[in-house]
């Protein structure tokens, strides 16, 4: 019998790489296991317990205005360049950013509070206002655009006044 043979009835290998798979198989299950502990007892007391939940660094009197008035600015200038371009796509995605970027502040404003809740307040307003612009005002602003795209490819002159 020579040593083809031999190995050919050996289905793991060698003793060595059997031996260094089973300490990866032994490696990969330990690893996961500490992973989904570790996971797990971070996210399981702060979902069941919320006041044992890490806060976020509270802000100072004068970071909470500066970052209400830069989210006011920001929301109010992408709300106007939507309705101005008749553009909505992408509007969705920088809201979503939008409202994460204003749940950093997360009510540690102090007395800037009530300007918070406002901003929050018209966040929600200006939603449903470019929600209800989607249903009518967007579609006929569209065929108004489209109308004066095609306006100089049919020759015609422009009307006098």
């Amino acid at each position: 019998m020579n040593s083809a043979d031999a190995n050919a009835g050996d289905i793991g290998g060698r003793p060595e790489e059997r031996t260094g798979r089973r300490l990866g198989i032994g490696l990969f299950w330990l690893l996961a296991v500490y992973m989904i502990g570790m996971s797990a007892a971070s996210i399981i007391p702060s979902l069941y317990w919320p006041s044992s939940a890490p806060r976020p660094e509270a802000l100072s009197v004068g970071q909470c205005a500066e970052r209400i008035q830069v989210l006011e600015r920001d929301l109010l200038a992408k709300v106007a360049d939507t309705v101005r371009r008749g553009r909505v796509a992408g509007l969705e995605r920088w809201l979503l950013a939008w409202d994460e970027r204003s749940l950093t502040l997360g009510g540690g404003c102090g007395p800037f509070e009530p300007a918070r809740m406002d901003l929050l307040r018209l966040r929600a307003d200006l939603g449903a206002l470019l929600a209800s612009y989607r249903s009518g005002p967007f579609r006929t602003q569209q065929r108004l655009q489209r109308a004066l795209e095609q306006w100089p490819a049919n020759g015609a002159e422009p009307p006098k006044s």
